[in-house]
């Protein structure tokens, strides 16, 4: 939409505000001090803020200041999934009409407003070089870069800014922007480059400072507050934190020896789930279940994710940024955001996610009490984003004439009580990652210690939980086979998957056919009989189910595993004959 006259005079009339209604207008304590070092500068710079406590307020205010007259606003999200949730708040905390607001991801695309625009749009639309860009990206890439003025350019989870796609970016925008405000939960990058690294180490510069020089190119830290600040004063959730050791014990023989004779991805896969760690999850997850708890899983890996949607059953979905083997739905930005809605109405009690699909999770359900890293290669700063997932705590509105001290005695009082863990397995790649995480920890505010297997089993033993399902040899050489043939097992569930629908497709063209044909017959009891079958083959619809079920089976079984999977399998003597009594491909 374009308008067709444009003065000057229109001003007041093209720039946006918060509703008169809108949640935005009442800050807590944090946020007050937050927003002020905001507005006591014009400069760009970037603005440090837990997760949970309200960042994306901060933006939203600044972006519908009525003295900033802000006409042009950009929005860059990591993730369509926080490209969505941003459209969400804006069109329900501020006057931003439709008409105004431009989504752009790879998803979902809306023309850009000549003359008032608030785009919120993801970074990676408008990374890398203009070749490999569609035609309508290039349009709107020239709008963004070259034909706009924008009053207020806004980098959502900034920590992923260097990047240098994303760089290039930023970097593109700062001739054409008023103003650029980074917003993260927390400034860090797993690695700042050797030069730092080595001034650092020397003890010539803090971590802080050097991942503040790093930064720069966006603006000087503006605001900065610690998890562990806004815990204290109850802004955020009182977090308690665990790593639990989980090794591959001796009795789990076949995923000892096969870590020992696999590598490269299978032996990560390896690592990151075994029985042992099932054993520890599963004791968690019902311990906090039985509290009336929700939470969410953390996972590295699709294979991962797959393993724990059919162990958790269907109360736990997956958020991922592409399908998944055993799923029957496909997965995309609003597909993520349907499930997160569930999670925070409390009809599923978990969400497993994935690195892509575990950004931008606008999780406010007051019942979300507890995280379980559980395939733990990831770095620092998604250990922060993390950390702060549970973080989020209901607010506490200040009474009239209320003082900041009462106020903040009352949040204390209400303050929701959240749980981290960690489910390392010692001596392997997860170990080395989880030491890097607890730095950053420590620099929030944060310990994390460590229990080991045995005295969490001890702990444990006190609860009663469900029978655990992977605690027979069967169910143990079933989660190998998953893990070591998962290279291969797309093909098969692809194989699987069209043997099902064929069945379905049949079953579904013999009803049509039969309703054609009473449609179409001249002849009463004809067209009663057409009627009938009709009627009978609808009824039959859930033995077709179990039939296409069957058949998906069916062609599975029959595609042969990889031909390294063949070796391990002999080599830890588990015979073709048993592996199919257990309905496995040899």
């Amino acid at each position: 939409m374009a308008f067709a006259v444009h003065s000057d005079d229109d001003d007041d009339l093209l720039s946006f505000s918060l509703n008169p209604t809108s949640k935005f207008h009442t800050l807590s304590i944090p946020q007050i001090a937050a927003d002020e070092a905001i507005c006591t500068t014009k400069k760009s710079g970037i603005v440090v803020f837990p997760c949970g406590a309200g960042k994306t307020a901060l933006f939203i205010r600044e972006a519908t200041r009525k003295a900033h007259k802000c006409r042009n606003v950009l929005v860059l999200s990591y993730e369509s999934q926080g490209v969505l949730q941003t459209t969400d708040v804006v069109l329900e905390e501020t006057d931003v009409g439709r008409d105004h607001l431009c989504c752009y991801t790879a998803e979902k695309r809306t023309d850009p407003n000549d003359f008032a625009c608030f785009m919120v749009a993801t970074y990676s639309m408008f990374a890398g070089a203009d070749s490999s860009q569609s035609t309508d990206t290039r349009r709107v890439s020239e709008f963004v870069f070259t034909k706009t003025e924008w009053d207020l350019v806004v980098l959502d989870e900034c920590q992923h800014a260097p990047a240098d796609t994303f760089r290039e970016v930023v970097e593109k925008l700062k001739p054409k922007a008023k103003r650029i405000l980074g917003f993260t939960g927390t400034l860090c990058r797993s690695q700042l480059g050797a030069g730092a690294e080595e001034r650092i180490k020397d003890g010539e510069i803090t971590r802080e400072r050097a991942t503040e020089e790093y930064f720069a190119f966006i603006g000087p830290v503006l605001f900065r507050r610690s998890c562990a600040d806004l815990e204290a004063t109850g802004d955020i959730a009182k977090l308690h934190l665990k790593r639990i050791e989980t090794p591959a014990l001796s009795h789990e023989a076949y995923f000892c020896r096969a870590h020992t004779l696999t590598e490269g991805v299978t032996r990560l896969y390896l690592a990151g789930m075994h029985p042992c760690k099932l054993d520890a999850l599963w004791r968690i997850l019902h311990m906090h279940q039985q509290r009336g708890d929700q939470g969410m899983i953390f996972v590295d890996h699709l294979v991962h994710a797959a393993v724990l949607k059919t162990f958790l059953g269907d109360r736990c979905e997956v958020l991922a940024g592409s399908d998944m083997e055993d799923m029957a739905r496909s997965t995309s930005a609003v597909s993520n955001r349907e499930l997160v809605k569930r999670f925070n109405a409390g009809t599923l009690d978990v969400l497993v996610a994935t690195p892509v699909g575990e950004s931008s999770l606008d999780t406010y359900s007051n019942k979300f009490k507890f995280i379980v890293v559980f395939d733990a290669h990831g770095g620092a700063a998604a250990a922060s984003q993390r950390l702060g997932r549970a973080a989020r705590t209901a607010r506490v509105v200040r009474g009239e004439h209320e003082s900041d001290k009462a106020l903040t005695e009352r949040q204390r009082k209400h303050q929701k009580v959240g749980y981290y863990y960690e489910l390392v397995t010692p001596l392997t790649e997860e170990w080395q990652a989880a030491d890097k995480r607890r730095e950053q920890f420590q620099a929030e505010g944060y310990e994390i210690p460590t229990i080991k297997y045995d005295v969490f089993m001890s702990i444990m033993e006190t609860a009663t939980f469900p029978p655990f399902p992977c605690a027979s040899e069967d169910a143990q050489i079933r989660l190998l086979h998953r893990i070591v043939t998962h290279q291969d097992r797309q093909a098969a569930e692809t194989a699987g998957r069209k043997a099902a629908r064929s069945v379905r497709d049949s079953h579904r063209d013999a009803i049509r056919q039969c309703k054609r044909k009473e449609a179409g017959s001249p002849n009463p009891l004809f067209k009663q009989r057409h009627a009938q079958e009709a009627r009978r083959l609808k009824k039959a619809k859930q033995d077709v189910q179990a039939q296409a079920t069957a058949e998906r089976g069916k062609a599975i079984l029959e595609h042969r595993a990889p031909e390294e999977a063949r070796k391990l399998f002999d080599l830890l003597l588990i015979s073709p004959k048993r592996l199919r009594e257990l309905g496995l491909a040899y």
